[in-house]
This record gives structure tokens, sequence and C-alpha cells, in this order.
């Protein structure tokens, strides 16, 4: 393995951790689940979220432990590929659940608005987008498993 694809693996690694690390302080705490539990499917999407957690785990220990000498590509191929399909399933059951808020609509005007530098706003915290954060995060789970992909299987 080139010591580029093990740089990329160690990001790839790194940023599901992230991820895996966020849905737990952003959507599992108590003002987020009381939120989420006006859901119809709350409970079983609660359920869903810790089987995907506990796949989460094993699956990044297989791809650690398949970094090791000798190296099988295919083999970590495939556990990359795993760990997108469980960022993609916990994607799929953050949405189905109401755990993430809903996307933001911004208007061209509120987006013009927010590039300007008002004397008001200065020194004020930036309100977090929830929504935001997961979408880019989840983005740049499957652009690194595509390039990993492709490395390792071609």
């Amino acid at each position: 393995m080139t010591k580029l694809s093990d740089i990329q693996v160690q990001r790839y690694i790194r940023i599901t951790n992230l991820l895996h690390e966020r849905v737990y302080i952003d959507l599992l705490n108590p003002s987020a689940l009381k939120i989420a539990s006006s859901s119809p499917n709350f409970v079983p999407t609660l359920d869903g979220i810790s089987r995907q957690s506990a796949r989460f785990v094993s699956t990044t220990d297989e791809i650690i432990s398949f970094l090791h000498s000798p190296q099988d590509p295919k083999a970590i191929s495939a556990s990359i590929k795993n760990l997108g399909e469980v960022a993609t399933a916990l994607q799929t059951l953050l949405n189905q659940g109401n755990f993430l808020p809903e996307p933001k609509e911004q208007s061209l005007e509120s987006q013009m608005e927010s590039m300007t530098i008002q004397t008001s706003k200065v020194g004020q915290k930036k309100t977090k987008d929830t929504r935001k954060w997961f979408d880019t995060c989840l983005a740049q789970v499957d652009k690194l498993q595509v390039s990993l992909s492709a490395e390792f299987n071609g």
C-alpha cells in the first residue's frame, strides 16, 4: 500500500469516527431526543442507530486489522465499502427518525446578508447548523470511500 493510501485510510477512519461521535453529542442528547421522540418510528430508529453503532465499531476494527502486514487490498476495499454502508444506513435512519433538523432554505437575500459585515453581528457566536455539518461529513465519507475503493480495486 502506498503512503498516500495509508494517509487516506487514516483520514477515512478519522472522519467516520468524528461522525459517530457527533451523532452521540448532537443528536442523542436530551433536547434532541425530545424533538425526535415525536416521530412515530422513534424507537425502531433508535434501535437501528444502536445496531449501526455496533457495526461501525466492528467494521472500523476490521479495517485497522487489515492494514497490518500482510495486507490484502481486496479485504481492505470490502471493509471500506462496509463502513460506507454503515454511514449511509446511519444517514437514512437519522432522516427517517427526525433526528436531523430540516434543511434550511435560504433565499438569495439572506445569503447576501450573511456575507456582509454588520456591526451588530460582530463578535456574536455563529449558530451551528447541525444538518449542514452532517450532510457535509457524509459527503466527505462518500468521496473518500470512492477514492479508496478505486485505489484498492485498481
